[in-house]
């Protein structure tokens, strides 16, 4: 990549010591974020996580698989 990847376990130290999990959940659905945010590196996960939600039988829905993923990133933050 020809840009630097953020530190995702200074998130929470970013942004005041609280972890911001409505951006973060914004930014890995990333169906609804405004063009002025520019290029996006990530993948759009909503999509990814709704159809596979609808396609394996007992799988996690779009909100719940983001929901782990925060939980997860949450757990890495540095104080």
């Amino acid at each position: 990549m020809s840009v630097t990847v953020p530190n995702l376990r200074t998130l929470s130290q970013r942004n005041g010591g609280q972890f911001p999990t409505e951006t973060v959940a914004s930014y890995i659905d990333g169906r609804n974020l405004p063009a002025a945010h520019g290029d996006r590196l990530m993948p759009i996960w909503g999509g990814v996580f709704d159809t596979t939600g609808r396609l394996i039988p007992g799988a996690e829905n779009a909100k719940q698989r983001i929901a782990s993923v925060i939980d997860f990133l949450r757990g890495l933050q540095t104080n």
